[in-house]
């Protein structure tokens, strides 16, 4: 076996899982006639893979258009309320205008993924039933799930991987252990809402020990601002005692897992020590050191642009140190803050796409879906996700469970490990 083969070693396993898995869903899909069902959980899945494509597309893109031929052709389903799919497309189509017009555009290519990306979430958003919403769900958790299992055997050594700049964190499905990190703390939300304490709590367990391992800080510092948030609301309107019967035994539990796990592992001390130290003390380590600089970088670009900004993919011009390569084709097209790599990409013409992602994340605080994307979006700050699946499909899910329930009055709906049922079926 030469050298070049080796290198692929450690990733077979986690793509023949994933060429298993649609393998079985394609079976299903023959065979079944709750197509719909089958593809709503494929569509979930697909959101909680990053970076597996097919002709240049997140294979989320493909899997949710065979879920909207079904639900559209074949089921007749009449849509929902447009309003809010249709700003949420109109803001992309906004921001994707400035691949063809910015001085600084360095992959035109990137404005038909982002346009790919908002009319597959707008297209989920106007047909998706409470029952598909579940069923997203219960897909994302399971992939993420997955993933953070691949994650703790590649820790083990059970499964090889490489490491990352020398470092002991695995990665899982995924192409850093960032990304491991931030799904895995998407997995403990979504996880919450598992009805059966038997299943609930070692799904928290499960992706709370990925967070650990990766040592994902993003992650870390999107879960305390969640949590700070969740008992903030609690206890301004009074219902923290209600939260606290189902999150808290099950949180308080996760945690105890975590810190035993911690405790009996001197060289996972070490690394989540130094991580966290390096990124919290006066003495700040590369990584730390390294957006820091680029946030810079980002600010100034947005600065030199005119108000229709750099161009989308303009912000990828900025390197991991924060030198702006203004000359030729940059190796990446997207900056590491979604915020501030919008503003310079598209400035005014951002604005409207960062507003309404940011509004659905706070309207449907109170649900499992505005927390993903409040945990997801948090922690794009630092490890952009605005361009994976899982951003859209958690926008989606956002606009398609407001559509149903319309003004939040009920209780149910709002706590953990209670399923969300807003249309009265």
């Amino acid at each position: 076996m030469t050298a070049n083969n080796l290198d692929l070693v450690p990733f077979v396993a986690p793509a023949l899982l994933v060429l298993a898995s649609f393998g079985l869903v394609l079976v299903l899909l023959v065979t079944s006639n709750h197509r719909r069902s089958i593809l709503a959980v494929a569509v979930g899945a697909s959101g909680g893979l990053e970076a597996i494509q097919v002709l240049e597309l997140h294979a989320f893109v493909p899997v949710a258009a065979g879920w909207l031929v079904v639900v559209v052709l074949v089921e007749r389903e009449p849509p929902g309320r447009a309003t809010a799919p249709t700003i949420l497309l109109v803001s992309a189509l906004l921001l994707a205008v400035t691949a063809l017009i910015g001085p600084l555009v360095n992959s035109p290519l990137i404005g038909l993924q982002l346009i790919a990306l908002a009319l597959t979430a707008a297209a989920i958003a106007l047909w998706a039933k409470s029952d598909d919403l579940e069923r997203f769900r219960s897909g994302l958790l399971a992939a993420i799930s997955i993933s953070s299992g691949i994650g703790l055997l590649q820790y083990l050594g059970i499964i090889a991987h490489p490491l990352f700049f020398g470092e002991n964190r695995p990665s899982g499905l995924y192409s850093e252990p960032d990304w491991l990190g931030m799904y895995g703390a998407v997995g403990i939300v979504l996880a919450l809402y598992v009805k059966r304490p038997v299943s609930r709590i070692p799904l928290v367990a499960l992706n709370s020990i990925a967070v650990l391992l990766a040592s994902a800080r993003a992650a870390w510092v999107a879960i305390a601002v969640l949590l700070a948030l969740l008992i903030a609301e609690r206890l301004l309107v009074g219902r923290w005692s209600d939260y606290r019967k189902i999150a808290g035994p099950t949180l308080i539990g996760a945690l105890s897992i975590g810190a035993i796990v911690l405790f009996t592992n001197p060289a996972l001390q070490d690394t989540v020590f130094e991580r966290f130290a390096g990124a919290f003390s006066n003495e700040r380590d590369v990584s730390a050191n390294a957006r820091l600089q680029q946030q810079d970088s980002l600010y100034k670009l947005a600065e030199d642009a005119p108000w229709y900004g750099a161009g989308l993919s303009a912000s990828g011009r900025v390197g991991l140190s924060g030198f702006v390569d203004y000359h030729g084709v940059a190796r990446n097209n997207v900056a590491s803050n979604w915020i501030l790599g919008w503003w310079a990409d598209g400035k005014l013409l951002a604005i409207p796409l960062i507003s309404i992602l940011a509004l659905l994340a706070l309207r449907a605080r109170r649900r499992c879906e505005g927390q993903v994307l409040i945990v997801t979006l948090l922690c794009s700050l630092f490890s952009n996700a605005a361009y994976k699946p899982i951003t859209w499909l958690a926008a989606a899910m956002c606009v398609g469970v407001l559509n149903l329930s319309g003004p939040t009055s009920g209780r149910e709906a709002d706590e953990p490990g209670r399923s969300i049922t807003t249309d009265g079926r």
